[in-house]
């Protein structure tokens, strides 16, 4: 009984050094992404040498969690991939069937921001593409006029270093050229701007989360060591040493009242006899 009782301690004991140790170790990078989005994101975390889980949440939306100690790499290794992607509206979400009526100017400006948004969504799917973004200006002509002002648009694009992406310039014109009515082809201008991918790599024990990491098991062991010291001190587990104590005190508190009335009884007949 006696070493099952030990056995019994150190069990629980071991399991929840385990439990706090693997709870504590992991927290959410990323969620409410789909799981194309998330997959992506296990793609270059996994090339970074980075490891992290994907975990489904409600509305059948996934996230992403790492350790605490890979967060910052793992914050880094995805922004140079342009992760997670800005999430553009589509013209059924921008012309979206409403009760009031829209004047000619609101209708300009929405066609104008729905075409921003569907055409830096397609430009940002090139491979090399961290983001896109265009920007359409259509002036607000007369029918009457005779003097019609035509459309313009510019292009940036944001690109991994290695992604020669000058070469589809003209493609890229092209593009925005035929999707916006009106607009000529000298009228787009595009400027490739190169983004340096960031170092994610480095030891993970130089940063914040391994030190906390380190104090957290020890105090975990700690606490272990100090169960199995009262266990072989007490030769069982401390819950039922406590009970065994109060018995132990009741008793000395009883042999001593025992003594006392046995002194009372020897000395009253000696005063008597007097």
């Amino acid at each position: 009984m006696l070493q099952q009782g030990k056995r019994a301690l150190l069990r629980v004991s071991a399991i929840l050094a385990v439990c706090l140790v693997v709870s504590g170790c992991k927290t959410e990078l990323y969620s409410d992404m789909t799981q194309a989005e998330a997959n992506e994101m296990l793609m270059v975390l996994a090339e970074a040498s980075i490891e992290a889980s994907k975990v489904l949440g409600g509305d059948k939306l996934w996230k992403i969690e790492v350790d605490k100690a890979d967060l910052a790499r793992a914050v880094r290794a995805l922004r140079s991939q342009g992760l997670p992607r800005e999430r553009f509206a589509s013209m059924g979400e921008v012309f979206k069937r409403e009760g009031l009526v829209s004047s000619p100017s609101e209708e300009r400006v929405r066609l104008m921001y729905a075409m921003q948004q569907e055409l830096s969504n397609t430009l940002s799917r090139i491979d090399g593409v961290i983001t896109a973004r265009v920007h359409v200006a259509i002036p607000a002509n007369d029918p009457l006029a005779s003097n019609i002002k035509p459309a313009s648009a510019a292009v940036q694009v944001l690109h991994r270093p290695d992604a020669k992406l000058e070469s589809i310039g003209a493609a890229i014109k092209e593009l925005v050229t035929r999707s916006v009515e009106g607009l000529p082809y000298d009228n787009v201008s595009v400027v490739f701007l190169p983004v340096a991918r960031p170092v994610v790599g480095g030891a993970r024990g130089n940063d914040a989360g391994s030190t906390a990491l380190l104090l957290t098991i020890g105090s975990i062991l700690s606490v272990a060591i100090a169960g199995a010291l009262i266990v072989w001190r007490f030769g069982h587990p401390l819950g039922s040493a406590l009970p065994q104590l109060r018995l132990r005190l009741r008793s000395r508190s009883r042999d001593s009242a025992a003594l006392r009335q046995e002194g009372a009884r020897q000395v009253a007949p000696a005063g008597a006899a007097e």
